[in-house]
């Protein structure tokens, strides 16, 4: 369980880089790329409503109802993100 939560942390801290860099460049297909990742991260663990966000946010940019500069949905996907992060923490200190 601990190299799970450590791996799920480093890949959906890395993937939120990413995601933030690639809206910055407004890559779109990095986004996506990005929001995969963390997604799939989210995913390994349960975390429903950071995956969910994550699919949403990429079908939006798919359909072309979201651009990578529109920002607001990255606050969403953020705040998921630390859930996820105080969650792991929390886990991994019972251990």
């Amino acid at each position: 369980m601990e190299t799970l939560i450590a791996s799920v942390r480093r890949t959906s801290d890395q993937a939120l880089a990413d995601l933030e860099h690639a809206i910055a460049d407004q890559d779109q297909a990095a986004c996506q790329r990005a929001l995969h990742a963390l997604a799939n991260a989210a995913a390994a663990v349960g975390a429903e409503t950071l995956c969910r966000l994550c699919h949403e946010a990429t079908s939006a940019i798919d359909q072309e109802l979201l651009s990578p500069d529109d920002g607001g949905w990255l606050a969403k996907i953020k705040k998921a993100h630390n859930a996820l992060g105080t969650a792991l923490a929390n886990e991994a200190s019972h251990r």
